[in-house]
């Protein structure tokens, strides 16, 4: 009967140690933290904006429509590939632009005009570098009618083109 005992004993110490080595463990569940809050177009298109403006390009003499060669390519082999990682962020109902602006020296109707020259002018830049980047890019001009809201900048930096994502129309 001793014997019997030490056999069953050892069988089910045998029995629970198998039971027990293919068993798995519980599975833990962890929720999965919520997602974060969805931007809306137009937190994207602030937020884009913020980063577009370190793509400003400066440089333009006085009443000068056209950037020299130099200039443009340090511009370009800097910030273009930003240029072409923001596009694609651009939420439908926005455009991406190019925005020129010009000093409020020649009046009004001058500095639109030359506004607009100087963004078709980095536009064509552009496009000559890569095609695919400026389908959709838009040009508009502001003339100098920011000039006065920023009016701590020197007439030479507001010769410049921007550029911005802004609502259709």
């Amino acid at each position: 009967m001793f014997q019997f005992k030490k056999y069953y004993i050892f069988l089910m110490y045998l029995s629970l140690s198998f039971l027990l080595a293919c068993s798995s463990p519980p599975e833990v569940k962890t929720e999965a933290p919520p997602p974060p809050p969805k931007e809306s177009d137009e937190e994207i298109a602030k937020r884009l904006n913020k980063e577009l403006v370190a793509l400003e390009i400066e440089g333009f003499g006085p009443g000068k429509t056209v950037l020299s060669d130099t200039y443009f390519k340090n511009w370009s082999s800097k910030f273009l590939p930003k240029l072409k990682e923001i596009k694609p962020q651009v939420p439908s109902g926005y455009k991406l632009f190019i925005t020129g602006h010009a000093d409020p020296d020649d009046g009004e109707k001058m500095a639109e005009k030359i506004g607009n020259l100087r963004a078709e002018h980095i536009l064509s830049r552009i496009e000559g570098l890569d095609k695919e980047l400026v389908k959709g890019i838009g040009t508009k001009s502001f003339g100098s009618s920011d000039y006065e809201k920023e009016s701590t900048q020197s007439i030479s930096e507001n010769r410049r083109v921007e550029f911005e994502v802004l609502k259709k129309k």
